[in-house]
């Protein structure tokens, strides 16, 4: 059975609201139907604001359609890591070639990270752009915001592991 963590959605869904609803206020205010005075008294300002919400309105609805794509799959054989901003990265990586798997930050801690002992020692998985950091045979990859705490993808990738070790006795 193969385990699939993505994005979660809600976070972003609010900051897509809560540009839009800024927008929208500034759109409201310049038009003169909703009369906040912001154009009135600081014109250039406001229009700088508009613009940059405008370009996070835009970066925050790429982030969201590209949140149905998977971050994390652990399948029967291997788990496969993609880059969020960069969903045609990847590195699949054998259950035979994990030795340690731990985390780095508790639940509610911004960044949090999987970290991955690797033996044999592959330097070129380690290069991937999909790595937060490598430190020797160790690799970082950042799960905040995943729909599963990193500690339920630890626990879950050392039981495939021992399964899988388990097999191949």
């Amino acid at each position: 059975m193969e385990l699939t963590v993505y994005r979660r959605r809600f976070t972003l869904l609010g900051m897509l609201a809560g540009c839009l609803f800024f927008i929208a206020s500034l759109i409201l205010d310049r038009l003169g139907l909703v009369p906040l005075g912001w154009f009135q008294h600081a014109s250039a300002f406001s229009y700088l604001f508009l613009a940059f919400l405008t370009a996070i309105t835009v970066w925050l609805t790429y982030l969201l359609s590209q949140a149905n794509r998977p971050v994390i799959s652990l399948g029967s054989t291997e788990a496969t890591f993609s880059h969020f901003h960069r969903p045609d990265s990847s590195a699949t990586i054998p259950y035979a070639q994990i030795q340690n798997v731990s985390t780095i930050g508790d639940a509610d801690s911004v960044p949090s990270y999987l970290v991955l002992e690797l033996q044999p020692f592959n330097s070129a998985e380690t290069h991937s752009p999909i790595w937060e950091k490598t430190l020797g045979n160790k690799i970082y990859f950042e799960c905040s915001n995943l729909t599963s705490l990193p500690d339920e993808i630890r626990a879950n990738l050392e039981a495939r592991i021992s399964q899988r070790q388990a097999e191949t006795q």
